[in-house]
This record gives structure tokens, sequence and C-alpha cells, in this order.
């Protein structure tokens, strides 16, 4: 609701489709609007911090060389400010992006894989139904110039240059098992398919 509250012009778009609505629900109807802000709110503000992988081998991730045995965390907040097609206007909320299509986006606010989280559908059911309840039945605004930011927040910028160069020792082994083509692999790859 934060999110919404600092983004008149989202709520007034996104009541437009709410209003719409019967509540309480006796079916699901299509709330493609619904969708877009509850996929950039998870975007923004995912309700994990990210998740953790062991390497089965040397991987070259964003041209730093990480040695086998070692635990790689992916940071979801951050990782979700990246596009694979190049967008530049990541860090704004915008729910349009997600009815836009394009962005090359990959969310994993739930983790993904065989260890997504079990409650994803009941936890994604529960944010519609408040969120549809809360807009239909209340008005909600802010407080003259309340800040709703968080303090000693620092995004981190993911263009910099890696802070760690690939050590000698690993680089080779990195060649040998992964090729040239190893510093241009998704860091996001799990290697445990490799174990057959």
């Amino acid at each position: 609701m934060a999110a919404l509250l600092q983004h008149p012009q989202s709520l007034a778009w996104l009541q437009e489709e709410i209003h719409t609505l019967a509540w309480p629900p006796s079916d699901s109807p299509a709330t493609p609007r619904l969708d877009a802000v509850v996929q950039e709110v998870m975007r923004l503000n995912p309700p994990v911090g990210g998740f953790c992988r062991r390497t089965t081998r040397p991987v070259v991730l964003g041209g730093v060389c990480v040695p086998e045995g070692r635990v790689v965390q992916v940071a979801l907040a951050s990782s979700n400010r990246i596009s694979s097609s190049g967008a530049t206007d990541l860090d704004p909320f915008r729910p349009e992006r997600h009815l836009e299509g394009g962005e090359g986006l990959t969310l994993l606010p739930f983790g993904g894989g065989e260890r997504v989280c079990l409650g994803q559908a009941l936890a994604e059911l529960k944010i519609r139904l408040m969120a549809v309840g809360l807009l239909q039945q209340v008005v909600l605004d802010l407080a003259t110039a309340e800040d709703l930011g968080i303090m000693g927040t620092t995004l981190l910028s993911l263009n910099a240059p890696p802070a760690v160069a690939c050590p000698g020792e690993c680089w080779p082994a990195v060649e040998q098992l992964c090729g040239e083509e190893a510093c241009g692999s998704s860091p996001l790859q799990d290697h445990r398919a490799d174990q057959d």
C-alpha cells in the first residue's frame, strides 16, 4: 500500500479496475492491473531477500571467479533491477511495465525450481484479496509531508566493475571446465543438474 500511496497516479489507475470487481469475490476474474501492481511491488520489495547455491565447479559470475564449493547468494531486490533487454528505468515504481512486456525481467520473489516457496499460491491470493478489500472499502491517503523512505538505505550500482579480480589459480580451471564462453553464461544457472 505504501508504494500506491507514494504514487497516486498508479493508485488511481488500479482503482479503475478494483471498483469493477465484486466483493467478496465469487470467482476469479481477470485483473491485469492488480496483477501488474503485485508483480511490481514484489519486484522492488521481494518477500525473501535472496537464495543461496553452492558451486559444484569453478564458475565466473560477473567477471569474478568463484571456486568450487563456495556459496553464492542471489540478492533478489538487486537482481530485479537488472534487465536482459537493456531497460534502464527499473528503479522507479511503474506497474504498467508488466503489461507492456519486453522488459526482460525474471522475477523470483518466492524462489524457484525445486526450492520454490510452498506458500506462494496462498500468499499471492491473500495479497490480492487484501488489496481489493481495502481499496474498495477504505480511502487511504498520506499524511502531509510523511516520509515513507527507509533511513540509511543505499542502492548499490550493479554496473560497477567487480571488486575482486579472477585469481590466477582459479582461471585455468574455469577455462578447462567451462571454456572461454563461461564469462557470458548466466550467473543464475543452477549447476546441480550437471551432477548426474
